[in-house]
């Protein structure tokens, strides 16, 4: 498989991942154009996507799924109930709309879901399976959940947020109903969540990891990294891994596993 963030951040969010001849997307919130040629820079074609996978329902992970439906004909899928709170859902040919199901087969690729702790009706992470490997991607939840733990064992990679420094957000200038908020059980994994996450379900075998939905007030690349590797350390967990960071305007190099 291979995977990696087109674009990744509060203005807009895409995911690429290959596995075999299947090609997918997680999310677009960003245009049609970003999106098909970041796709030819892989060498491939943005016709050859079977499917855009909806997380949830905000701005910055749907506005650019119209135009990718409109343009290129590319099935959607998302939750069933998501459908009637999605605003692209009338201008959508029936036959391109798909609802989620357990263990769902997209070509190649077997996809199973679980449940995020975010404010959005219903938010979900992923687990993508292909010849043997498993690639988990969770962005947007404000906490980690018994059965996230649960669905996120045995990864060969993932895709993680790292949204923000709790003193950076704390210091910063978000009004305080924001910053309760981007805190809260319901908004988004600081550094040092997305670390305790992932001590959970590293230990013993690391693998490659991306950090994706950083915060460009309340975060930095080099102050993800930092403050994560540094948990990890405390845990226990000081085995080489490769930890990419995904970028709010610049497609991320693929990331093979």
């Amino acid at each position: 498989m291979e995977f990696t963030a087109i674009a990744s951040g509060s203005r807009g969010n895409c995911i690429f991942i290959k596995g075999g001849q299947t090609k997918l997307l997680v999310d677009s919130g960003i245009s049609a154009l970003r999106v098909a040629r970041a796709l030819a820079a892989f060498g491939e074609d943005v016709r050859s996507i079977q499917g855009i996978l909806v997380t949830h329902e905000h701005h910055d992970h749907i506005s650019g799924i119209r135009m990718l439906v409109k343009k290129y004909g590319l099935p959607v899928y998302a939750a069933p109930m998501l459908w009637q709170n999605l605003p692209f859902t009338e201008a959508m040919p029936s036959a391109l709309r798909r609802s989620y199901s357990s263990n769902m087969q997209i070509g190649e690729i077997t996809v199973s879901f679980c449940r995020t702790s975010h404010d959005a009706l219903l938010p979900v992470g992923m687990v993508f399976s292909h010849g043997g490997k498993r690639l988990g991607v969770v962005t947007d939840t404000g906490m980690v959940t018994p059965s996230m733990l649960k669905c996120f064992q045995n990864l060969d990679g993932l895709i993680l947020e790292a949204n923000h420094n709790e003193t950076m957000l704390a210091k910063g200038p978000y009004p305080a109903y924001l910053k309760r908020r981007v805190a809260g059980r319901e908004g988004h994994l600081s550094n040092k969540q997305a670390a305790y996450f992932l001590a959970e379900i590293m230990a013993g075998k690391p693998f490659p990891v991306m950090l994706a939905h950083l915060s460009e007030v309340n975060n930095t690349p080099s102050t993800a990294r930092r403050e994560i590797l540094a948990c990890l350390d405390l845990a226990g967990i000081t085995d080489d891994f490769e930890l990419h960071v995904g970028s709010p305007c610049m497609p991320h190099p693929l990331i093979a596993i």
